[in-house]
């Protein structure tokens, strides 16, 4: 077995008029009535940049990881989705190695999730009902994009040391392939409000809140209603 490298961390970027006006002009040659290649009209790029006649396809979330359907079907195509608006960035090496439908059967299920609980997950003290937890946890960061809610785990240990950390740490680095980074629980609604925002703002793979002080009430209208709606909408930071 290889190991391959971290994917490319992809974000989405909101093009100003100068990029988008580059990026027309790549595709299409504007003359004047002398046949000289000319500047395209800044009236054109901003009426290109706001188009809301669906004839452009939207982009909301990037995949560098196939998605398993509903159905059972493997979701990869090579770029955009227009019909969800993912756009995948999947390496070569790893549609290499996916496997074909006809090849999941009930014995190719069951030998993947010993693995997963018994090899992967070897070093976890919790139950067979908590490792599976564990890997929905893993797979719900890879089918993501399909959710119009986002779920949330909680992580628990009997004591201080536990490897809690750790073993989000595994779960993340096995679905993005980079060392996470955790963020500090804020005891001010205001704060978390604004932080929501700025991840939301960079579509990250995941949040993770690391060290709550033991308790405390996890409380807040802007996580449940991030949780449990579609969309999302605040007030942009200034």
């Amino acid at each position: 077995m290889t190991k391959l490298p971290a994917p490319e961390q992809w974000v989405l970027h909101r093009m100003n008029e100068m990029e988008v006006a580059e990026m027309i002009e790549e595709y299409i040659d504007f003359v004047d009535g002398k046949g000289k290649s000319v500047r395209l009209p800044s009236i054109c790029v901003r009426h290109f940049r706001q188009r809301f006649d669906d004839v452009c396809p939207t982009v909301v979330s990037i995949a560098t990881l196939p998605i398993v359907l509903a159905d059972g079907v493997l979701l990869a195509p090579d770029g955009l989705d227009p019909d969800r608006g993912i756009a995948f960035k999947i390496q070569p090496e790893l549609r290499e190695v996916l496997p074909r439908r006809e090849d999941c059967t009930d014995e190719a299920v069951r030998a993947a999730m010993e693995y997963l609980t018994d090899e992967w997950l070897c070093d976890v003290a919790a139950d067979y009902a908590g490792k599976c937890t564990l890997i929905s946890a893993a797979l719900s960061m890879i089918e993501r994009s399909l959710f119009d809610q986002r779920p949330s785990y909680f992580l628990t240990a009997g004591r201080r040391g536990g490897r809690k950390t750790t073993t989000l740490i595994m779960l993340i680095m096995a679905v993005t392939g980079i060392w996470p980074a955790a963020a500090a629980w804020s005891t001010n609604e205001e704060e978390r409000r604004k932080a929501l925002l700025s991840y939301f703002l960079y579509g990250v793979t995941y949040i993770l809140w690391d060290n709550i002080a033991r308790g405390s009430q996890i409380y807040c209208p802007h996580i449940e209603k991030s949780c449990t709606a579609a969309f999302y909408a605040d007030r942009p930071l200034a």
